[in-house]
């Protein structure tokens, strides 16, 4: 419909060019695997096996496609959301850094790799939409990535919580990280190397971002809270930025300039707020909490208002950028200060009181 064309000026000029195109003879090949080397003709040897006993299995198929959600961005920024909004200050940014450091360093090891995808070979292999390039696995490495750092948590601040033995944190974070990598075999997007570099690469980035969150410096301040610390990321993940030239990362850059900034206005006192509003009322968690959302729900709103299907690239994702920008900022320092204010005037004694 020319009405919902970005560019309905074109369609004239597109008409004209169907018209004068020619009708081109196509060969569909189920089979490509005479451009693979000899490791993924084994590998996907033992993906077409591996597929065929999972499907013999309704239960384990079952499994498999609900693991795969473990790897999957939408939870993993939930999973930031939640941390941030109510959580201490450093539970959330520890999620952030392990978040950037999975999303570039993948990316980028993708593209310096540039190993095709199984399914490039093979297409019957495919269960599931992907594109791009196959190693590492992403979604292999994010989980084991999260997984290493929630129990990490358990292990490491056990007095608090449930405290786990060193093997038992150990077995449990390699089994689930392995059973979101059968997932990414099952659908035929990734080899196992691919899954088995993705476990590495992710238990890393874990350990590595649970150094930073538990290393303090001066003042015994977490090094995670540290300005210097995202000053230092900034200029590697604008590096990186520039090398994938993708949207997601230029919005991923944007957000950890928020989390930057925003440092800079959160005080001490303000970084285990929940704690202060928690020992004075329950209720005021939940203010903070609404304050937050109904703050995001205004600040994603504005894309709508800003742009139409005629609005150009370059504004869209400056639009959006600045929109991830002003949220990160919002959860950070608006919405806790706000929901304190509600807090200390909700103590305040009244004149009649007096």
């Amino acid at each position: 419909m020319a009405a919902k064309y970005r560019y309905p000026s074109d369609t004239e000029a597109l008409h004209a060019w169907i018209n004068a195109s020619k009708l081109t003879q196509f060969y569909p090949l189920q089979d490509l695997t005479e451009h693979a080397d000899s490791l993924q003709l084994t590998q996907l040897t033992l993906m077409e096996s591996f597929q065929a006993r999972i499907k013999s299995i309704p239960p384990v198929r079952e499994l498999l496609n609900l693991s795969n959600g473990l790897g999957e961005g939408a939870l993993a920024v939930g999973l930031l959301l939640v941390c941030l909004l109510i959580f201490p200050l450093h539970y959330g940014l520890t999620i952030a850094f392990a978040l950037l450091a999975t999303a570039y360093s993948v990316n980028l090891l993708k593209i310096g790799f540039a190993i095709p995808r199984p399914f490039y070979f093979l297409p019957s292999l495919q269960q599931a939409q992907a594109s791009g390039f196959s190693f590492p696995s992403g979604h292999t490495t994010q989980a084991a990535a999260m997984i290493g750092v929630l129990i990490g948590w358990l292990f490491t601040e056990g007095k608090q919580r449930i405290k786990i033995s060193i093997p038992t944190a150990v077995v449990s974070w390699l089994a689930l990280s392995l059973l979101v990598g059968a997932a990414r075999v099952w659908l035929g997007v990734h080899y196992p190397t691919d899954v088995v570099a993705g476990v590495g690469l992710g238990g890393a980035i874990a350990l590595m971002s649970l150094a930073v969150c538990h290393y303090r410096y001066t003042n015994n301040k977490r090094l995670i809270e540290s300005k210097h610390l995202w000053l230092l990321l900034l200029a590697m993940y604008f590096y990186g930025t520039l090398q994938l030239i993708q949207p997601l990362y230029v919005f991923s850059w944007f957000a950890a300039l928020g989390i930057f900034i925003s440092l800079f206005f959160v005080k001490p006192q303000l970084t285990n707020n929940h704690k202060q509003m928690g020992n004075n009322s329950k209720v005021a968690s939940w203010q903070r909490l609404i304050i937050a959302l109904l703050g995001l729900g205004i600040i994603a709103a504005v894309p709508m208002l800003l742009i139409s299907s005629a609005t150009t690239s370059i504004l869209i994702l400056v639009v959006n950028s600045l929109v991830i920008l002003c949220s990160m900022i919002w959860i950070l320092v608006g919405a806790p200060r706000m929901s304190q204010k509600f807090v200390t005037s909700s103590r305040r004694p009244t004149k009649d009181a007096k």
